[in-house]
């Protein structure tokens, strides 16, 4: 029994340190919200033509399916469902999608169907960070990034988000 809370413990604490969000990252990016045309985010054909906001979560970090929390109220609170221009690509990568799944279906609740990226080829693809502040992006019709960077971290970013999706 003694060992069995060593392995928990030890799963536990490497699953809370999974997450890269300190400012060290080596990997950092564009952390601003300015318009930047001249980066296309790497999207498959069938998803839609409309204005898009696009969040990668790692699913297996345990502080990254917590965001989703968040994402939820700010959907919610702003009433982003409701824009008929908007489209949401919640794209999830993780070891156990049923598992998560399941936590979403009981727990979380989330408003918006998820994109299943078991190969993860959107974040391959898309060279990101393991750095969640900086896997969310608004994006126009021609997956031209509007914004990047995770507005639920940053009041200047969330009220950049929010102008810019005003103006769809």
């Amino acid at each position: 029994m003694y060992w069995i809370k060593i392995v928990f413990i030890i799963n536990f604490t490497l699953l809370l340190t999974c997450c890269n969000t300190d400012g060290n990252s080596s990997n950092k990016t564009n952390t601003t919200a300015e318009k930047d045309t001249t980066h296309i985010l790497v999207l498959p054909n069938n998803i839609s033509k409309n204005n898009k906001l696009v969040v990668f979560i790692d699913a297996d970090c345990l502080k990254c399916v917590g965001t989703l929390v968040d994402w939820k109220a700010f959907i919610t609170n702003y009433d982003l469902l409701s824009k008929n221009n908007l489209d949401f690509v919640f794209y999830v990568h993780t070891s156990n999608y049923p598992f998560f799944e399941h936590i979403n279906n009981s727990k979380i609740l989330f408003p918006v169907a998820f994109v299943n990226d078991s190969l993860n080829l959107f974040q391959t693809k898309n060279q990101l960070s393991d750095d969640m502040r900086q896997n969310a992006f608004l994006v126009n019709s021609n997956n031209e990034i509007l914004a990047r960077g995770n507005p639920l971290f940053s009041p200047d970013l969330l009220n950049r988000y929010i102008a810019n999706i005003k103006s769809f």
